[in-house]
């Protein structure tokens, strides 16, 4: 290939990843029909509509046949090619060999990755471990100490460099000289939070700095969920350490299950309001964890086929919609029948977006509301 058409096919990536709306379900979509992902950028006004993009795609799409975009648009897709040349910034696309295989198999896979440092530690042996921002000393001493014993045994620790829990495992991985890849909801270029540039810096020396998102684009809310997909899809198994019940660390755990990976929880003081999110996943299955040992047994001999996990059903309880949930829950509940239906369904009949709809139904199973199996999503029976 020319370094013209090279330059050019570059630049076709980075456009996609700039699209607006796009969301994973959206690119799950795209990945379905076409074998190329930059074809979508040459499809007709009728063939978007017929992948169900959202206006904002098919109108940006529109825009970058017409003129290569708008100002604005051009103007990111010259900032983020000068910020990957700057920075040695890789892109691992979809059509890239070098692509995470792992990641290939979860639902809405992202069709570009941004990677700084050492992209090659992506493919090694990978153990995610996750918990609260707002972790106790217990807790940020158990991230810490886990993630030592795991890297020592050569298993790259994967976290989402937050405060808490995130920063205590990379912390605990470069103590030892392990390997670390920090997932961002930001661009690789804009570490955040800030106070952990330093860490997110030292993380290059051996392993990597990871989002789907172009360099230059700050930690947006909505972001943050789509990056635990990532965490939980580059990892063979996921370790909670500590976890509100509306925590994001649960929402990882429960993405997880769906992508067929194991699920580790440390349990904690009845007193601590952080422990509570582990319990309930112990309570749903997840493996009780007192050593390393327990996450290495478990994992030994783990195979890249991927099987979705079924989370094992709490008590029953009563399926009429209980007053105190919010409306979308009361909503996501009378859309719901005993037959299971499909996140992709949900997400049509409600209109909520992926993340929203996940943190929903994983209230609602917390509530025995709810139970998930291989095929979806259903009530439980009373």
């Amino acid at each position: 290939m020319s370094s013209t058409n090279s330059a050019r096919s570059r630049r076709q990536w980075l456009a996609l990843t700039l699209i607006p709306g796009m969301r994973p379900e959206h690119w799950q979509t795209v990945l379905d029909q076409l074998t190329d992902p930059r074809d979508l950028l040459s499809l007709s006004t009728n063939s978007l509509k017929a992948l169900r993009l959202p206006p904002a795609a098919r109108k940006a799409i529109a825009e970058w046949q017409a003129c290569g975009g708008t100002e604005t648009f051009r103007r990111w897709l010259d900032a983020a090619e000068e910020s990957c040349e700057q920075l040695s910034i890789t892109l691992l696309t979809w059509l890239d060999p070098h692509y995470p295989p792992l990641l290939r198999h979860i639902h809405g896979p992202a069709p570009v990755l941004f990677v700084r440092g050492r992209p090659e530690v992506l493919h090694e042996p990978q153990i995610a471990i996750v918990g609260s921002r707002h972790a106790s000393r217990d807790g940020c001493r158990h991230a810490e100490s886990f993630a030592r014993a795991l890297a020592g045994h050569g298993r790259v620790i994967t976290s989402g460099l937050a405060l808490g829990a995130d920063g205590a495992a990379h912390r605990g991985a470069l103590a030892v000289d392990g390997r670390s890849i920090g997932v961002l909801a930001s661009g690789v270029d804009r570490i955040y939070p800030a106070s952990h540039v330093r860490l997110g810096e030292a993380l290059l020396e051996s392993g990597a700095l990871v989002s789907e998102v172009a360099p230059g684009t700050p930690p947006r809310p909505e972001q943050f969920p789509r990056r635990n997909r990532l965490i939980s899809g580059l990892s063979q198994g996921v370790l909670v350490v500590e976890a509100s019940v509306r925590s994001g660390s649960l929402i990882t755990a429960r993405l997880a299950l769906e992508q067929g990976r194991e699920v580790f929880a440390i349990p904690g003081s009845i007193h601590n309001p952080h422990a509570r999110g582990c319990h309930q996943l112990i309570r749903q299955g997840a493996k009780l964890v007192e050593s390393v040992d327990d996450v290495l047994e478990e994992l030994t001999g783990w195979s890249h086929q991927i099987t979705p996990k079924v989370a094992v059903p709490a008590a029953s309880a009563s399926t009429e919609i209980p007053d105190h949930l919010d409306p979308t829950e009361q909503q996501l509940l009378q859309l719901l029948s005993y037959e299971p239906s499909s996140t992709d369904e949900l997400c049509q009949l409600s209109g909520l977006p992926a993340d929203r709809l996940l943190q929903s139904l994983l209230l609602l199973e917390m509530e025995d509301l709810v139970e998930s199996s291989a095929a979806g999503y259903r009530k439980r029976a009373g």
